[in-house]
């Protein structure tokens, strides 16, 4: 992506506050066919909304990378489990973030969540 499209995106997007590119494409390990896998959020409380913009998004993602759209999979970090996020901050490719506080504080609570579970998995009776 280059600094265009990403400017295209936080003008049509205003309240997309992260955007990561996960999966083979960002490991490395993409064959041509591969699907294009992105984890986003959007600063916006209404689940509905946030819904329509996550089409929208995977629509100019398409665009963008010049493919079809069902070739676009979506994570929305705010609902992923734990599982996601430590994928999409440990092996995630950051592609645009409004707010660099943001991803710091992802990061951060991510890896603190994992230290805990990795406790009490060690630690259960």
């Amino acid at each position: 992506m280059n600094a265009i499209s990403l400017a295209k995106l936080a003008e049509r997007f205003p309240k997309l506050s992260c955007l990561v590119l996960i999966g083979s494409r960002a490991n490395g390990t993409s064959q041509q066919e591969s699907d294009w896998d992105f984890a986003y959020f959007f600063d916006e409380p209404d689940e509905f909304i946030r819904l329509g913009q996550a089409e929208a998004l995977r629509q100019q993602l398409a665009s963008i990378v010049k493919c079809d759209v069902d070739a676009i999979d979506l994570v929305d970090m705010r609902s992923a489990q734990l599982a996601m996020r430590i994928v999409i901050v440990n092996d995630g490719q950051l592609i645009f973030c409004q707010k660099p506080q943001f991803w710091f504080k992802f990061q951060e609570k991510t890896w603190r969540e994992h230290e805990y579970w990795q406790w009490e998995e060690s630690h259960a009776t």
